[in-house]
């Protein structure tokens, strides 16, 4: 178990290596948030260093557990990084999106227009949400690295996985 332990944070290690150094050389089109490291400590984000810690670690012990605790397969497991990805885009996008939503209801408000001018499931006036740019607040924001961390935290699940199962195989072989 001690082994396994250690082979977990040295993937963990190399995963929070690996988002460091994608942060800091991708080029700005890509619109990365950059993890800067400078000595004012008042200065650094402590969010953008811890965020990837937990995505990296509920992802690796959400899967065995949807794998065993709730039955899903093998399929389900090597599917899930897309099915991931994709919810988690679409539940920061309609975070965003309510959000702004709610700003732009709550600007309004107050303001002594008749109740047919008012806003209807917040889409108000002449001003649509949908004119943001969800790709670049995603990439631009700490959700993102969450996302990315966790599926390294999927990735050294399966490396794991993969290694006690050839571990495994010459005991039985000899047995």
């Amino acid at each position: 178990m001690a082994s396994k332990n250690l082979k977990l944070l040295f993937l963990f290690a190399l995963s929070y290596i690996a988002i460091f150094i994608i942060s800091n050389i991708s080029p700005d089109s890509f619109g990365f948030r950059r993890w800067v490291f400078s000595g004012d400590l008042w200065k650094l984000d402590y969010e953008l260093f811890l965020v990837p810690v937990f995505g990296f670690f509920a992802i690796y012990y959400l899967v065995p557990w949807l794998k065993q605790g709730l039955g899903f397969g093998d399929v389900f497991i090597s599917i899930f990084p897309i099915v991931f990805t994709l919810f988690s885009y679409i539940a920061f996008t309609l975070s965003v999106f309510w959000y702004y939503a709610s700003q732009i209801y709550l600007a309004y408000q107050g303001i002594g227009f008749p109740a047919e001018a008012k806003c209807f499931l917040f889409l108000c006036f002449d001003v649509s949400p949908f004119k943001l740019d969800y790709w670049q607040i995603f990439a631009n924001s700490h959700f993102f690295y969450f996302v990315l961390a966790g599926l390294l935290g999927w990735l050294s699940w399966l490396v794991l996985e993969h290694l006690e199962l050839s571990e495994s195989k010459p005991a039985e072989k000899s047995a």
